[in-house]
């Protein structure tokens, strides 16, 4: 295993992770990205996870987050398998900032599955 941050600046940090078993049809995982923010107004994350093992997958994964006003924000997400999957699915939420949570309500969309869902939590 290893989980690996590295601040580039004050508002990007590239970020890695893994996990490889040395057996033969063990997992082996490792994911590379870049997280971008400015504080009070957003941010962004670019990322691409490589899996092998019982299943193979490459996957490149994608969000966003912006904050409209003191009270509201908006995040969008999105994954894409470089396989035969295709696109796995896409998300769109709406943010409350309260003073205790944040309450979220959304929706998402997975093609790979013909699912639609939505979401409430906080």
């Amino acid at each position: 295993n290893y989980d690996c941050r590295w601040h580039v600046g004050d508002r990007a940090t590239l970020v890695s992770d893994g996990f490889f078993d040395f057996f033969s049809q063990g997992l082996r995982t490792a994911s590379f990205g870049l997280h971008a923010g400015r504080p009070g107004v957003g941010n962004v994350f670019l990322g691409y996870r490589m899996i092998e093992g019982p299943i193979s997958s490459n996957i490149i994964s994608a969000s966003s987050v912006y904050r409209m006003s003191d009270k509201w924000g908006i995040k969008a997400t999105a994954q894409i398998d470089f396989g035969e999957t295709g696109t796995i699915g896409q998300g769109l939420n709406l943010m409350y900032i309260g003073k205790s949570f944040l309450w979220q309500f959304g929706i998402n969309y997975d093609s790979s599955r013909d699912n639609l869902g939505f979401r409430f939590g906080f």
